[in-house]
């Protein structure tokens, strides 16, 4: 199945690589009722996981995560607060301009915040 404008179909399909995310592939992943800054949804969750955009009500978690040494040993140094909300407001633009970034973890049975992973360009 061939998308116009797409060029080959997703890998998924057998058809190679994925498109590059762009207004029309964004539209064509939208899920109606998931409220997103991009209009591409965050991945769907595990048994475990969910997946979800970042807020600046992340902040106090993501300050924690980027603040600690040895979460942070493969990167320069650990993050301040500023530089932490700083992050949340880069996955932001990323959202808006990708279509994708990181996204905030938490577990599906308690809420508890874990992380985040994704793709950034």
């Amino acid at each position: 199945m061939r998308e116009p404008g797409l060029g080959r179909p997703p890998a998924s399909l057998g058809g190679g690589p994925l498109p590059v995310a762009s207004p029309t592939t964004l539209r064509l992943f939208h899920c109606p009722g998931q409220a997103t800054i991009a209009g591409m949804p965050a991945p769907p969750p595990t048994p475990q996981l969910a997946f979800r955009e970042m807020t600046p009500d992340d902040l106090d978690d993501m300050a924690a995560l980027l603040g600690d040494a040895e979460v942070m040993r493969y990167y320069p140094r650990p993050k301040t607060r500023d530089e932490a909300s700083a992050w949340i407001s880069w996955n932001q633009r990323l959202y808006r301009t990708h279509g994708y970034g990181l996204w905030l973890l938490s577990l599906r049975d308690t809420g508890k915040f874990v992380g985040d992973c994704g793709l950034t360009p």
